[in-house]
């Protein structure tokens, strides 16, 4: 990623409730923060439609992880839970006002979207009408889960429609 030792995260997860977000995603995180690559002002937060507190949700990472002491690095984050739904206009609004709680001054920012790609061209439509695209103190990034599209065609009209903001 080219983060420089201990840099304070914000990890955005959208389909936060997904198989992969906890299996994956949250384990290979308690693997950045034991070798220093992320900060102790880190956080992550979950988005989906569910209906989860933020201690349910945490709960629901910290099962996902196996080994006790990656447990005590996920422990360490600050982890909150936003219910949105991706196929409706306006589904983020109050996403700015968690960031802007959750994050340090210099934070770096990152979506990661393991959602159906159906939904990247909506998600990213509203990053940009919430004033989430882009951050002052750091660099903001955006990940896209596997599958890009359905084929050739799709996948560069999703490119089209991810380069108007991204």
């Amino acid at each position: 990623m080219g983060f420089m030792k201990e840099a304070n995260i914000s990890f955005i997860l959208f389909g936060g409730t997904g198989d992969l977000a906890r299996r994956k995603l949250v384990p290979a995180f308690a693997d950045l923060i034991s070798k220093g690559i992320i900060g102790k002002d880190s956080s992550i937060i979950g988005i989906s439609r569910k209906q989860l507190s933020d201690e349910e949700y945490r709960k629901f990472l910290l099962e996902g992880v196996a080994k006790e002491g990656e447990k005590e690095h996920i422990k360490k984050l600050k982890i909150r839970y936003f219910s949105g739904d991706f196929t409706k206009k306006e589904s983020l609004v109050g996403l700015k006002e968690l960031i802007d709680k959750m994050e340090s001054s210099e934070c770096h920012r990152i979506y990661y979207l393991s959602t159906s790609f159906n939904f990247f061209p909506n998600i990213v439509m509203e990053l940009k009408q919430n004033e989430l695209d882009k951050k002052r103190n750091g660099s903001t990034k955006i990940v896209f889960e596997k599958p890009f599209g359905r084929d050739l065609k799709s996948s560069e009209e999703l490119n089209k429609d991810i380069y108007k903001v991204f």
